[in-house]
């Protein structure tokens, strides 16, 4: 834990930068999901990847009348949902599920690349806020002593 710590701090990123960094974490995790929930939902991957399996006899006659009941099941929360949301009021329930399902599917596949490059994003961004945090503070102290030397330069200028 010290070596991590130490990295950090190295790096300028103190125990202060948790929240920040945590909300920046959860927000782009969110906007992730919900990406690929739209992306499922407008490319419709069961229909378009699977499409050549589903005529083979095994998943026909085992898969499918399985899927269709599990459907059939779990659609009815999003109709209630579709229903209660003005937003959603023109989205196809049964394909907002399936939408939800595959991107459920493609984030776990993806997980080990995601859990990573979050991280690294969230890491990435500190630094840039922590960076800019920076650049202003000196900014700021570099104005102040521009305004006294121009204070001092004023008086002696005068006192000529």
């Amino acid at each position: 834990m010290g070596r991590i710590k130490e990295y950090f701090l190295d790096k300028g990123l103190t125990a202060r930068d948790i929240p920040l960094a945590f909300a920046f974490h959860e927000i782009f995790s969110i906007a992730f999901a919900a990406s690929t929930w739209v992306a499922a939902y407008g490319i419709q991957p069961s229909k378009t990847l699977c499409q050549p399996f589903a005529n083979v006899r095994v998943i026909k006659n085992n898969v499918q009348p399985v899927f269709l009941k599990m459907l059939e099941t779990s659609s009815k929360p999003a109709r209630r949902a579709v229903e209660r949301i003005p937003m959603l009021a023109k989205t196809d329930p049964t394909r907002l599920t399936v939408a939800l399902a595959e991107s459920l599917t493609l984030r776990a596949f993806i997980k080990p690349i995601t859990f990573g490059g979050k991280l690294w994003v969230t890491y990435e961004f500190m630094k840039f806020v922590k960076r800019k945090s920076d650049e202003g503070t000196t900014t700021e102290k570099t104005t102040k002593k521009l305004k006294k030397k121009n204070k001092v330069a004023s008086a002696s200028l005068s006192l000529r």
